[in-house]
């Protein structure tokens, strides 16, 4: 389990924060409003973020802790390889 701790804290605390105005961002400038991004970034990160923990936190336990690591989506989509440094496998 504190391997799944060790994951569920660097998806969360680390790749989620940096991602997710990564993508607003993105998508704003896809939709022709880059002038908004700082604005929007501030009014709406911590509360995008919360909310995407609210969702994702149980169910990146059950993901960490059900799915073996090669069937897991984030092995691949947020290149968890460096999960192997930090979770070795005894």
């Amino acid at each position: 389990m504190v391997c799944v701790g060790k994951r569920l804290v660097l998806d969360q605390l680390v790749f989620a924060p940096a991602f997710i105005p990564t993508f607003m961002s993105f998508l704003m400038v896809l939709e022709g409003n880059a002038r908004e991004i700082p604005g929007r970034l501030k009014a709406a990160w911590f509360e995008t973020v919360a909310s995407n923990w609210v969702i994702w936190v149980p169910a990146q336990i059950l993901n960490f802790r059900l799915i073996p690591v090669t069937y897991q989506v984030g092995q691949c989509v947020r290149g968890y390889r460096t999960s192997g440094c930090i979770c070795p496998k005894n």
